[in-house]
This record gives C-alpha cells, sequence and structure tokens, in this order.
C-alpha cells in the first residue's frame, strides 16, 4: 500500500477512535443523510435514476460500449 495512502488511513482511524460516542453518532447520521441526497438526486432531466433516462442514455453512449 502507498505510504501516503497508509498515513492517512492511519490518521482516520485514529480521530474515529478518539470519538465521543456523540460525535461518532453525528459522524454517522451526517453520512447517513448524505447517502440519502445522493439516492434522492434527479439528473438535469428531472428523472430520479438517471441510468432510466433516456436523454442521459443517449448523451453517455458510446462512452463505456
Amino acid at each position: 500500500m502507498d505510504d501516503k495512502l497508509k498515513d492517512l488511513l492511519d490518521k482516520a482511524k485514529a480521530r474515529v477512535a478518539a470519538m465521543s460516542p456523540e460525535e461518532y453518532a453525528e459522524m454517522v447520521e451526517a453520512q447517513r443523510r448524505s447517502l440519502v441526497r445522493g439516492m434522492l438526486a434527479r439528473c438535469e432531466h428531472g428523472v430520479l435514476d438517471f441510468e432510466q433516462c433516456p436523454q442521459c442514455r443517449e448523451k453517455y453512449r458510446g462512452d463505456s460500449e
């Protein structure tokens, strides 16, 4: 593993380990809210699932095919 990445992971683990139960609960709740926002975000055409939007599918057709 890259030394810089390992250092960053070690620092993150230490920070989480040092959190009070209240801080940890706040962090988990903030992550949950962020995930929910991401799951409910609509594409630029207003469709909830951009993979089901015909305009988005056409726009990106060929990028992965």
